[in-house]
């Protein structure tokens, strides 16, 4: 499995939200806890609750930012919208940007009604794999712009020489 990971920090109506992906050898999924206490030397978090998914695709590697009464994500698209078997050695090709109207509380994002905005790709970025992007925001987690930094990469060879090609490139969406 992947373990823990990508977190995304967000402050909405003062509250503070942690959310991260979850991968194990049989679901990868991102979950969010809120913090629960304003003194930063003695954090205490909520339980986890799921980010629900859209359209059977699971949620991984993603980013969050709020505008308004809307939750922004971004997240690596999964072509087959299933968890891939055998070993974990896929890059997605492409990133998506989702928006919903969300309540601004931990339970609410389980109903959030995700309607895709944009899909970043190679006929985007000029590169083939297009994933783990994060939106230009402020420091509490809010839009501050439309654009999203994504990690592209192009195949030079084996899996493992393809780890050294990443580059970073900000997109408008």
């Amino acid at each position: 499995g992947w373990g823990v990971g990508q977190p995304s920090l967000i402050t909405h109506n003062g509250n503070i939200f942690l959310f991260y992906t979850q991968g194990t050898a049989s679901l990868t999924n991102t979950q969010c806890r809120q913090l629960l206490s304003g003194d930063l030397t003695s954090v205490q978090l909520s339980g986890p609750v799921a980010v629900r998914n859209m359209g059977g695709d699971f949620i991984s590697n993603a980013d969050f930012a709020v505008s308004g009464g809307q939750l922004y994500m971004t997240c690596d698209t999964h072509v087959n919208y299933a968890f891939p078997p055998g070993a974990l050695n896929f890059i997605s090709a492409t990133q998506s940007v989702y928006v919903g109207n969300w309540d601004g509380t931990l339970s609410g994002l389980s109903g959030i009604g995700w309607s895709r905005v944009a899909a970043i790709g190679a006929g985007t970025t000029g590169h083939e794999r297009n994933h783990n992007g994060c939106f230009v925001r402020d420091a509490y987690g809010n839009l501050a712009s439309r654009a999203i930094y994504v990690s592209t990469a192009d195949p030079v060879g084996d899996w493992n020489h393809n780890l050294w090609t990443y580059r970073f490139q900000v997109v408008g969406f």
